[in-house]
């Protein structure tokens, strides 16, 4: 009871900084945590110590990895159910697609650790868009990495990012398409992956949303890694964890669900996957049939009782800054 009392305490001091972000110092270093407790799809508890093997050389080291069989399953309307599957690494495949229509936006969907392309992450955002728009839609499973130990999945996330994005290069310069035809989602691991996608084209797409974005092995100052403001115009962020996410703001909107705790759909989730899956699932909502109206956290800086909206697919270019949201 006290270690909860101490941490909204901090909650509401970062609240009142004035015009400063929120910002946690503690998130710098990133063996915060020494253990990864993780429940996958399956609902299997997934154990690891991070302090166990030299962590920090692991993943600030630049290994010359490739991606392997990293893979885009191109969903439409015509095809909601069934992709049609390109290989990350060729480019070529796509210009022979029957299904890819270049005329119509792309919309990338990034799973996160311990998923794939058939996880409930990617099922759900892909079906909640086609139901309501035209586009082309693009989930990125590079599952053949994130079944492995947490640290050898954080290694690949900008080698995947990294190619992603230059593949989007590759269909911009071949089909001649704007960046603003471009749209990336990402949960946990999956949004940082995005994000690196997104530095690849010098932040030009449109907008990147990161879905509770994975905060251990990460932190706030180190930009090379992680999402951030440069990798795209718009870049908006849904904070639902304390532990598994990030607490500090990495984007331009920044939307803190119940605080950023564990979401009251969760009940006592002690372990946060829960919640940290509850990031996509208030996403989905707001691309389908609810509006989440939220306003800034600090009083001190809502001095007009602006508002912002969460999610939706034509994303908020308004707002800016930290807002809360509470769905009790």
């Amino acid at each position: 009871m006290k270690l909860v009392t101490v941490l909204v305490m901090l909650w509401q001091l970062s609240k009142c900084v004035g015009k400063e972000r929120i910002y946690f110092p503690y998130e710098e270093n990133p063996l915060r945590y020494n253990k990864f407790i993780f429940v996958d799809d399956h609902g299997i508890t997934h154990v690891q110590d991070l302090s166990s093997y030299p962590t920090l050389q692991f993943i600030s080291y630049r290994w010359p990895f490739t991606i392997g069989k990293v893979v885009l399953h191109l969903y439409t309307v015509k095809n909601k159910k069934r992709s049609e599957v390109f290989p990350l690494k060729s480019f070529d495949a796509l210009k022979k697609s029957t299904r890819y229509d270049p005329k119509k936006p792309n919309y990338f969907v990034v799973h996160g650790y311990l998923n794939d392309v058939n996880s409930e992450v990617c099922q759900m955002i892909k079906d909640a868009v086609l139901s309501k728009y035209d586009v082309n839609v693009f989930v990125v499973d590079w599952s053949v990495h994130t079944f492995r130990l947490y640290v050898f999945t954080r290694m690949y996330v900008t080698v995947v990012g990294d190619e992603l994005g230059a593949y989007i290069n590759s269909m911009i310069d071949f089909f001649k398409l704007d960046y603003d035809d471009f749209m990336l989602v990402g949960f946990s691991l999956g949004a940082h992956v995005a994000g690196s996608a997104g530095s690849m084209t010098e932040g030009q797409v449109k907008y990147i949303v990161g879905l509770d974005p994975a905060g251990i092995l990460f932190t706030v100052s180190d930009l090379k890694d992680r999402l951030d403001t440069g990798d795209a115009k718009m870049v908006q962020i849904v904070h639902t964890t304390s532990t598994l996410g990030f607490k500090s703001s990495l984007g331009h909107a920044d939307f803190y669900f119940n605080d950023g705790y564990i979401q009251p759909e969760c009940g006592n989730d002690f372990i946060s996957t829960c919640s940290h899956g509850q990031a996509y699932k208030y996403y989905v909502q707001s691309l389908t049939n609810r509006v989440f109206r939220a306003r800034l956290c600090d009083p001190l800086e809502d001095k007009t009782n602006a508002t912002a909206i969460m999610g939706s697919y034509h994303l908020s270019y308004n707002a800016s800054g930290d807002y809360c949201v509470n769905t009790r």
